[in-house]
């Protein structure tokens, strides 16, 4: 069976935003969905929130699907990148790889993650594909990141209008473009075995 891991961001929770929804939806299409809690979600270590996704997921194959919002999306490389194994693919909205100028804020309630190195090269040679979804007016994360995640890992970008940061302060409870990005994920994964 399929399964698909949703991976929340800074301060949040399975319980917000388009993460209900999304479940619900890829349910109704015979995925099994986890949506794990990381821990101290407000004041998020870095280990911790990587060791989190490592139990939640287990053992990955390529039927294992990531779907990441925000410092979630981090999370999922740094996982992916320490286990060196092949999954289904990811789909990222909104996110956190190289914030441009961050914040006093983030500066001081992201400080374990200020030294993150991302494995770019070895991850764009994996034989999966990553997806990522951007808002033209995101407060947070720069478009400028969509130019990364397309010649660092070699990921697909869409940009949406006027979804902000993509949760529920600013009224985004359904996704739909995460499920067409994840169908474009497994479709390419197709493609992985035919070459």
């Amino acid at each position: 069976m399929k399964r698909v891991f949703i991976v929340h961001g800074w301060g949040s929770n399975p319980k917000r935003s388009w993460f209900p929804w999304l479940k619900r939806e890829l349910e109704k299409e015979g995925y099994e969905v986890h949506t794990p809690q990381l821990p101290s979600p407000f004041w998020p270590d870095r280990q911790a929130w990587v060791d989190a996704l490592d139990k939640a997921v287990g053992t990955p194959d390529d039927d294992t699907y990531f779907i990441g919002h925000s410092l979630g999306c981090t999370t999922i490389l740094l996982f992916l990148q320490e286990k060196k194994v092949n999954v289904g693919g990811a789909v990222f909205v909104a996110p956190w790889v190289e914030v441009e100028n961050p914040s006093w804020l983030q500066r001081l309630l992201l400080r374990t993650w200020r030294e993150v190195r991302i494995a770019f090269r070895m991850l764009k040679r994996a034989p999966f594909d990553f997806s990522t979804i951007f808002s033209d007016d995101d407060p947070f994360i720069a478009l400028s990141g969509a130019d990364v995640c397309r010649k660092k890992l070699g990921a697909n970008v869409v940009v949406e209008h006027g979804k902000h940061h993509f949760d529920t302060i600013n009224h985004v409870t359904e996704l739909k473009t995460v499920m067409k990005q994840l169908r474009w994920v497994e479709q390419h994964k197709q493609m992985h075995y035919l070459r």
